[in-house]
């Protein structure tokens, strides 16, 4: 483990966009060591300050929808313009709690760019489609001067609400070449997104991609996003082909155009930050009682009454349910 900095160093490197020392930072947000705590959380307040300023972009879809190639040709059409930082997230083995981590081997060209850094995250199986430090990642990236942040969720389907949260503008990433994709999704990550894309619509299979276009076009009439006056595109690409990449891009400063003229963007965030507050409070509670002594005592025993075929698990929970309201005197 590298030797842990000052907060002034760490804080002065981020502002002064050292890379190895923004790595570094994220290293320490990322750690579980309670020696870390005190150290981060300064970090966090001190860079506080310089944060805000950059366009949050989520990306999300199905496993195998093609997330890291789309940002390899997205990304690279934005760094044109603008500094970027992506940060992806990687499952993790249940058993392990490995990952492998190879999104800069997937979107090698890409990190070859001065301007752009790339960062990925183990889920260590966190819901939400993010990692634990993935917000606190941002902020960090957005203190050293990024002007575009693109976070790539673990891509594991219709749980991936929390990104939806740290970000300003949601893309979903579809497969468009048969009816099934439109059955499986779910209305409500459909009525997060404020963009859909149609992947791999390469050459020989734009006709059918074209065809799902119209289809979801369709679908679309039926959910309701939450910014009335935004109708929310629809387009297809091929990153291998690089076809529509740029029109994707423009379609996305579009959104961030209307969000300004609007006076949205900060409403949008201040609610979203709300809400992570509450997820994150949540999972302070739950972790707090289950570490509780006498909460492990009670868990044990129930378990035991269950395995002794005593109890059935719903009058387990019932069970834990009238201890926990006897002690909060509910």
């Amino acid at each position: 483990m590298a030797k842990r900095l000052s907060v002034d160093a760490y804080v002065d490197g981020i502002l002064n966009q050292n890379i190895t020392i923004l790595s570094q930072a994220i290293s320490l947000i990322e750690s579980k060591k309670q020696n870390d705590q005190f150290l981060k959380q300064n970090v966090l307040l001190k860079i506080l300050p310089y944060t805000g300023k950059s366009k949050r972009i989520g990306i999300t879809g199905s496993p195998g929808v093609g997330k890291s190639t789309f940002i390899e040709s997205f990304g690279q059409i934005i760094a044109n313009d603008f500094s970027l930082a992506v940060l992806t997230v990687d499952p993790s083995s249940p058993i392990t709690k490995g990952s492998i981590l190879g999104d800069k081997t997937r979107m090698y060209e890409l990190s070859q760019k001065e301007n752009v850094y790339i960062r990925s995250t183990a889920s260590s199986n966190a819901f939400g489609g993010v990692a634990e430090a993935t917000y606190d990642t941002l902020l960090l990236c957005e203190a050293a001067g990024f002007e575009v942040i693109i976070i790539e969720s673990v891509g594991v389907g219709q749980t991936e609400t929390l990104i939806h949260q740290l970000v300003d503008c949601f893309i979903l990433l579809i497969l468009g070449n048969s009816g099934d994709e439109l059955q499986g999704l779910k209305k409500g990550i459909m009525e997060m997104a404020d963009l859909i894309v149609i992947t791999k619509a390469d050459e020989k299979n734009r006709h059918l991609a074209n065809q799902s276009k119209i289809e979801f076009l369709n679908a679309i009439k039926l959910f309701h996003h939450p910014l009335e006056k935004w109708k929310v595109p629809i387009e297809i690409c091929s990153s291998l082909e690089n076809y529509n990449i740029d029109k994707i891009w423009n379609l996305t400063l579009s959104f961030f155009q209307f969000l300004y003229n609007n006076h949205h963007l900060e409403t949008l965030r201040n609610h979203k930050m709300k809400n992570w507050f509450l997820h994150e409070l949540e999972k302070m509670i739950i972790s707090t009682v289950l570490n509780l002594p006498e909460f492990q005592n009670e868990i044990s025993l129930t378990q035991k009454m269950i395995e002794e075929n005593n109890i059935l698990h719903f009058e387990g929970i019932k069970r834990i349910q009238d201890w926990l309201n006897q002690k909060l005197k509910i």
